[in-house]
């Protein structure tokens, strides 16, 4: 992974046999990534033993098993579930917060608006896809 930065404050996955990833810095700055599915993984697992200093959140795309998502493609699936366990269990293990949210709400979030706050990333679609939902989130954070 390209992260050259430690100081992450909050990281958004979009997972998938292809997985996105957003992040935002604690000085601001930003940052998108896409890997295949078992990458994110080991990602997560490095936060774990700690070679990334935890994020205060993780914000995931839920997912949702029905039958018509096992006609697209079953490894997408596996590839989703594995993922979102596997940034679950690190959550839980490093006392990070773990926030899902359903695909439809990061759909909301347009490119015009990841434009506006500095998230917009051109040609990683499942970085973007991430950015969304680190959008929504940062949005319903500033509410509170």
């Amino acid at each position: 992974m390209q992260m050259n930065a430690r100081h992450i404050q909050t990281l958004a996955v979009d997972p998938g046999g292809t997985t996105g990833i957003c992040w935002r810095l604690f000085d601001g700055g930003v940052g998108h990534e896409q890997m295949p599915a078992a990458t994110a993984q080991a990602f997560a697992l490095d936060i774990l033993e700690e070679r990334y200093f935890p994020p205060l959140a993780i914000v995931m795309e839920s997912f949702i098993l029905h039958p018509s998502v096992l006609k697209k493609s079953r490894q997408g699936v596996h590839d989703a579930i594995e993922t979102i366990g596997v940034f679950r269990a690190v959550a839980s293990a490093m006392g990070i917060a773990f926030v899902e949210q359903p695909p439809a709400n990061g759909k909301r979030i347009g490119n015009d608006t990841l434009r506006e706050v500095g998230l917009y990333v051109v040609g990683l679609e499942h970085a973007r896809d991430a950015a969304r939902h680190l959008a929504l989130y940062e949005m319903k954070e500033s509410l509170k």
